[in-house]
């Protein structure tokens, strides 16, 4: 069973220090978590008295203080004098060494989002204090080093995907929290545990768990832990409950009373009716459907671009499956994945009718011959399910069934969930197999609601980040017979910027001229390079405009030896030509949104993960061209993070380049953090481009959470300017937002409405006449 540790909440606060160690020998817990500054912190001297009263003791987590993960602080904590390890050991040290027989944790770091630390720097400082850590205490042989993980699953992935965490620590440490039990904790919290779980090899320790739940009693919640405890795979080392032992504490909601603690101390002497089977965490393999078979065949026709073949066996899942007890929505999603949406790309012919990749009794390889031929689509999906419903713990068919699975009996790794179906010895050995599967179950349209795919979820997060995004897969040419290879989320590593390579006009055309320039892209490589369609996943064009062009899970053939794991993405600019700044803009905020705002895809990597064509000669020599031309510059400034807010006032300008005396610049100044501003007002006027003139003018504040355009408006004095009267007679207003008290000085932007208001009269006399 794993251990039960119990995190104690500063004792420094509460004078009762007596009273909480006598509700500690109740539970008798195998570990202790204390954190190390003071004031906050744990003292020693408390400690000591724990271990020397309580001998289950057997392990001590220490944490500094929440935001501070430098080497400096942390050594500080330990020693008592600053980075002095030579010296006088200090307050942790010497505990440390008085007690040789107790495993000493020291966690670096918690939570880093809940500090609003970046997850780069985060790792970076977590990794250069560990590996420091180590060789200054080199000689301590009962120390262990692990890093608190975040909170979002992407940025787990990020802090694994150098491999220096495994390499540093020597445990993983996480956190649970939920509201009834830890079968149901909070998504974030569980997907991170289950991925932990199936894809990494160090023990893992949450550091910390709770439940906060007003309907249970303490005692009830000590039973769901301990149940959990009992059910815990042998990696997971221990479970370290966040509940204070002082009824009087500001926390005392998470109390753990006396009865609680007497639970926990019984927990092995009388381990009582072992516990009902419980929710399956993940998503389950048996259950009630929760779609239809009309809404299934739609989303296989419009999101997964399906093969007839994968058409055509629908009916059959939602006629066997229920069977089985399996929601056939389900099954299929594993299908899809399986056969390619039918197409059969793999190494398995279509004329197998093998919808799972199910080998034979005796394969031992990964040829054709290895699997499972099957005499029809019928035969075919029910051993599917026969195979689906074994690994899910099923010991019998359904009365009046014949046995067509070839390899049920050599299952004996079982899962509640899709989830569980990925790592070595199950389903398939690659670890992400199962998670894979879910998301593509999580696009399937449920009788309740219509998610949408992936490609769709970004259009829309475009949308909402104020892109003016048009999707226009379905004008775009595509090859009457060759497909684009379907790839998973968790692919997606890098992100790629191309350009055309076509002259432009510098914005001025209008929608239809932009749109009638990508499908002349997607004529050419299609009819002349015979690729499958338009090789780039998002375009970018001179106006600003934000165009999908096919779905984000096509492999695209954009890069050498990079297409299946850079996702591609191009400005439509010619050669020598500089983009304009609402390019930038727009690609400063597509960039953003799929990097940070997308944890559908959650192995992309942040600003140092983005690359111009050209840089791509990493991967393969040949990607050495000269593409992305003039996006270079920007590519790189982008990866340096020079993109960020500035203190400086911004100007927003379209004003007619031929305009005598202009006092504006030609180009937007932008920064970033405000494309969603620039881009209404660019989208506002779009069908009437201004002749003459500015459509605005502005500042911002400094304050680093003005994020959105309903941010900005919100924190910024505003002013209103009635505007021209275009072809129509319309007369557009537009807000000017002065800065307010904490912003720049509000000078410069009075300065610039002056300006403008200067020229409005002339421009309107200009317009009447």
């Amino acid at each position: 069973m794993a251990a039960l540790g119990i995190n104690v909440i500063s004792s420094r606060r509460d004078p009762e220090w007596s009273e909480q160690l006598r509700r500690l020998e109740l539970a008798q817990p195998d570990l202790l978590k204390v954190q190390m500054p003071v004031g906050f912190g744990t003292p020693t001297a408390d400690v000591a008295a724990a271990l020397d009263r309580i001998p289950s003791i057997t392990t001590v987590i220490l944490r500094g203080q929440d935001c501070e993960v430098g080497y400096a602080k942390t050594a500080s904590d330990l020693s008592g004098e600053r980075l002095d390890f030579d010296g006088p050991l200090g307050r942790w040290l010497r505990l440390i060494r008085k007690y040789p027989d107790v495993t000493f944790w020291i966690e670096v770091g918690n939570e880093p989002e809940h500090c609003g630390l970046d997850i780069a720097l985060y790792r970076r400082e977590a990794f250069q204090t560990v590996s420091q850590l180590r060789r200054d205490l080199r000689n301590f042989s009962n120390i262990r080093f692990t890093i608190s993980m975040p909170v979002e699953l992407q940025h787990a992935l990020y802090m694994f995907e150098s491999g220096e965490y495994e390499t540093l620590c020597d445990g993983i440490a996480t956190h649970l929290y939920a509201v009834h039990d830890l079968d149901h904790p909070v998504q974030n919290w569980r997907d991170i545990h289950d991925y932990l779980i199936a894809n990494t090899i160090l023990p893992i320790l949450v550091t910390e768990a709770g439940v906060n739940d007003a309907d249970q009693t303490p005692t009830q919640r000590a039973e769901h832990y301990v149940d959990y405890l009992r059910r815990q795979p042998e990696r997971v080392h221990s479970v370290t409950l966040f509940g204070s032992v002082s009824d009087a504490h500001e926390w005392r909601e998470w109390a753990l009373n006396d009865d609680a603690m007497r639970v926990f101390g019984g927990r092995l002497k009388d381990p009582g009716t072992p516990p009902s089977q419980p929710p399956a965490i993940g998503t389950a393999i048996f259950g009630e459907s929760e779609s239809t078979l009309e809404l299934v065949t739609q989303w296989a026709i419009e999101v997964r671009k399906a093969h007839q073949r994968f058409l055509d066996v629908i009916p059959l899942y939602f006629e066997l499956a229920p069977l089985y007890g399996i929601p056939a929505e389900r099954a299929l999603a594993q299908a899809a994945k399986e056969t390619d949406d039918g197409h059969f790309t793999g190494v398995v012919p279509a004329s197998y009718h093998n919808w799972c990749g199910l080998k034979t009794e005796t394969a031992d390889g990964d040829e054709p011959e290895d699997h499972q031929q099957f005499p029809s689509d019928r035969a075919g999906v029910e051993a599917h399910l026969q195979h689906l419903a074994r690994y899910g713990g099923a010991t019998a068919l359904p009365a009046g069934r014949e046995m067509l699975d070839p390899r049920w009996r050599f299952v004996t790794q079982f899962t509640d969930t899709f989830e569980g179906l990925g790592g070595e010895g199950s389903w398939a050995p690659s670890p992400t197999y199962g998670i894979e599967i879910v998301v593509i179950i999580r696009t399937i349209p449920t009788i309740g609601g219509a998610p949408m795919g992936l490609t769709e979820i970004i259009r829309d997060r475009l949308k909402a980040a104020g892109l003016d995004v048009h999707d226009i897969r379905s004008e775009l040419t595509r090859h009457k017979t060759l497909t684009y290879k379907r790839l998973p989320p968790v692919a997606w590593i890098y992100t790629a910027v191309h350009t055309t390579g076509s002259p432009t006009d510098r914005g001025v055309r209008n929608l239809l001229g932009d749109i009638a320039s990508w499908k002349g892209h997607a004529v050419y490589h299609v009819n002349t390079n015979g690729w499958p369609a338009i090789a780039y996943f998002i375009g970018v064009s001179q106006s600003g405009r934000v165009f999908i062009l096919r779905d984000v899970d096509e492999e695209g053939y954009h890069a050498f030896n990079a297409n299946k794991n850079t996702l591609g993405l191009v400005g439509d600019l010619g050669h020598g030509e500089h983009p304009t700044e609402a390019m930038l803009a727009s690609f400063v905020t597509v960039i953003d949104t799929l990097q940070d705002d997308t944890p559908e895809l959650p192995a992309l990597k942040d600003h140092d993960g983005t690359y111009g064509h050209d840089e791509l000669d990493f991967i393969d020599t040949r990607n050495d061209t000269t593409c992305p031309d003039e996006l270079l510059g920007f590519v790189q400034a982008y990866r340096r993070g020079e993109y960020e807010q500035s203190e400086e006032p911004l100007v927003i300008g379209f004003p007619h380049r031929d305009y005598p005396d202009n006092p504006f610049p030609d180009d937007v100044v932008y920064q970033r953090g405000f494309a969603g501003f620039v881009q209404r007002i660019g989208t506002a006027v779009a069908p009437n481009a201004p002749r003459h003139g500015i459509l605005a003018v502005f500042g911002f504040p400094k304050a680093n959470e003005v994020e959105t355009p309903f941010g900005a408006e919100q924190r910024c004095q505003k002013a209103t300017l009635h505007w021209l009267r275009d072809a129509a007679g319309t007369e557009w207003e537009f807000q000017l937002a002065h800065v307010n008290a904490d912003g720049v000085d509000p000078e410069v932007v009075k300065s610039a409405i002056s300006a403008l208001s200067a020229i409005e009269g002339t421009l309107r006399a200009e317009l009447s006449s």
